[in-house]
């Protein structure tokens, strides 16, 4: 499993929502971690729900649907799936 990173959590702050911020980040995370000579792929896990946007995100920075498992997370009486994300750590 050492050739993976797994993006476990992102998250921007409201008021520097819109800006790019995040964008920027996952270019720069990518650029480094490409330069880590057993890294090969980065994996994000994904929570469906009604707000969610990581999804659409990872996608626009050129991750690919993986997978998607039903009813992974219950909160509070509420079932939502959750999908896998992949991306490649082209060198």
């Amino acid at each position: 499993m050492r050739h993976q990173v797994e993006i476990c959590q992102a998250y921007v702050e409201e008021p520097f929502r819109g800006q790019g911020v995040m964008k920027q980040l996952f270019s720069a995370l990518k650029q480094r971690l490409q330069q880590v000579e057993h890294l090969e792929q980065m994996i994000a896990w994904v929570t469906l729900h009604e707000t969610q946007t990581s999804k659409y995100f990872f996608e626009k920075v050129g991750f690919t649907l993986a997978g998607t498992l039903s009813k992974t997370v219950k909160y509070e009486g509420r079932y939502y799936d959750c999908c896998w994300l992949e991306a490649p750590l082209n060198k």
